[in-house]
């Protein structure tokens, strides 16, 4: 497996670069730098692939950040903690069928 190295040591310079991570594995490593933590509560969200730069220590902005680009819910539940949960499929809105009133 290839390995970027200068990905992998951007947090000496308060970067986190994800390229293709599950987003279970960049939770954790903000998680390993900060106080305020993120959770995931389903399998499901765990799963989806991240890209990016990210300020280490801004674990706010990369929640938010996946909260609009994936099927991800951005819930705030202390002020010490992030929760990403499965957001619902929206419900499709029916248009009338052909020749209806």
């Amino acid at each position: 497996e290839h390995v970027n190295a200068e990905a992998e040591l951007a947090w000496e310079h308060g970067k986190l670069v994800f390229e293709n991570y599950r987003l279970a594995e960049a939770v954790n490593r903000f998680n390993h730098f900060n106080k305020k933590q993120i959770k995931l509560l389903d399998a499901e969200v765990a799963g989806h692939g991240v890209f990016g730069v990210f300020s280490v220590n801004d674990p706010e902005t990369f929640a938010s950040y996946v909260s609009r680009r994936e099927a991800v819910a951005l819930v705030h539940q202390d002020p010490g903690t992030l929760l990403l949960v499965s957001r619902p499929d929206p419900v499709e809105e029916r248009s009338p069928e052909f020749g209806e009133r």
